[in-house]
């Protein structure tokens, strides 16, 4: 059996589609929705069924998604809500089992130094995004003393370039850095204008992972800029933004891309050092 075909009845298999359109973007846009190589939509559920009577039977999911009262419970957001305030050192958010509603988020909180009690944190997830979050909707930029972590999907989409969502089939988390933070996975779209530029093949895979991480950009931005390790490392004119690259596999180029001001970091493969020196200047990130 080969993928995007009817799995045997009641064999386990990846629920698809084709009636989504995407999820709706602040900008009023539509992210596209991830597709098999079959063209199907894929929709992060597993289930076992029968095709001959069209009964299904959920087993759960691809992700850490949950369905809650109706609706889809993404932890790692409502995690990220408990973080902004100053009282909370981490956040852990998780579905529990209750009697008459189903699956329920129930949040775990540790607290910060100096706090020894939690009274007064606010109750709920909205009222945490609503006393901490900047008046303009944006994150505050990455300082030395800054410790944000992105734990939304809009945390990281704010940081990076509009010709590389817009290029993108789909920019999806696709999980968590060593420290945490939620990553971002862009997969770029080879009949896209930026996939013609850099002469993408049908065939070819481009995705860039990112995520803020303002403590993990500073000091390795620093450590890229020293290096002596055979790497090239080339900085921005105002000394905010480092690319470097490695080229000593024969198969692809390694790019990490770092912008200490905005605590944004990003890393892809390229065929060719030309390749991606092009990639880097159609998304700005070479000045």
């Amino acid at each position: 059996m080969s993928e995007g075909e009817p799995a045997p009845r009641l064999n386990f298999g990846a629920l698809v589609g084709g009636s989504f359109l995407g999820y709706l973007r602040k900008d009023g846009t539509l992210t596209p929705p991830v597709l098999t190589p079959a063209g199907m939509q894929w929709t992060g559920d597993y289930a076992t069924g029968s095709l001959a009577d069209g009964t299904l039977r959920l087993l759960g999911r691809g992700d850490d998604v949950f369905r809650s009262n109706g609706h889809l419970v993404a932890p790692a957001e409502l995690e990220g809500l408990f973080q902004r305030h100053p009282a909370v050192r981490s956040a852990a958010v998780v579905p529990a089992e209750t009697t008459d509603r189903g699956l329920v988020p129930v949040a775990f909180v540790v607290a910060d130094h100096g706090y020894e009690a939690f009274d007064e944190i606010p109750a709920t997830a909205a009222a945490v995004a609503e006393t901490t979050a900047p008046a303009d909707g944006q994150l505050p930029a990455a300082t030395a003393e800054s410790h944000h972590l992105s734990a939304t999907t809009d945390d990281v989409t704010s940081l990076l370039p509009t010709t590389l969502l817009t290029s993108s089939s789909s920019c999806d988390k696709s999980g968590f850095s060593s420290e945490g933070a939620l990553q971002l996975q862009c997969n770029l779209n080879a009949d896209s204008a930026l996939g013609k530029t850099i002469g993408m093949e049908r065939y070819e895979y481009v995705s860039v992972t990112a995520w803020r991480d303002d403590q993990y950009a500073r000091p390795n931005f620093i450590r890229l800029r020293d290096t002596t390790d055979g790497t090239t490392t080339t900085i921005s004119d105002d000394s905010t933004r480092l690319v470097n690259y490695d080229d000593s596999v024969n198969t692809s180029v390694h790019y990490t891309v770092i912008d200490r001001s905005t605590g944004l970091n990003a890393t892809f493969r390229m065929n060719s050092v030309a390749a991606g020196t092009t990639f880097l200047t159609e998304l700005g990130w070479t000045s």
